[in-house]
Formats: C-alpha cells, sequence, structure tokens
C-alpha cells in the first residue's frame, strides 16, 4: 500500500540542551518545492555555521531510490 501523495520534504536540528528546533523546507535553487520523499539523510560536512551539505536518499514508493547532494540552510 502507498503512503498517498508526497508534499515535500523537511530537514532540521534539534537542540537537546535548549529544548529547540529548526527545520527548513527543501527547495530547488529557484525556490520551488522538492517533492522527493526523503528517507535518509548524511551530513557530508560542514560549510560554515548554520550551513551544511547534505546526501538525501529518496523512496518513491514504486522500487526506486535517489540519492540527492543538497546545501542547508538553518
Amino acid at each position: 500500500m502507498l503512503d498517498g501523495p508526497v508534499l515535500g520534504s523537511f530537514v532540521g536540528v534539534l537542540d537537546l540542551k535548549k529544548n529547540t528546533g529548526t527545520f527548513a523546507r527543501l527547495v530547488w535553487a529557484d525556490g520551488r518545492a522538492y517533492h522527493g520523499k526523503v528517507e535518509g539523510l548524511a551530513v557530508r560536512r560542514a560549510l560554515a555555521e548554520g550551513r551544511w551539505e547534505l546526501l538525501l536518499v529518496t523512496d518513491d514508493d514504486a522500487g526506486g531510490s535517489t540519492a540527492v547532494l543538497a546545501e542547508v540552510v538553518l
């Protein structure tokens, strides 16, 4: 059974000491929403304070997976 339509994905950082969180919706460089269903994430490297390069793995529920290199600013 499929999960239903994918509306997009979010990434975030939780600060367990402060009990706070920051999140961002994934978008393409031109601002369009990224509609992939991200199911795995690895931080490749820190680029600057609050900026990271990520490797994202998606699942389309039809047997396909994609690896996406992304930059996130939080």
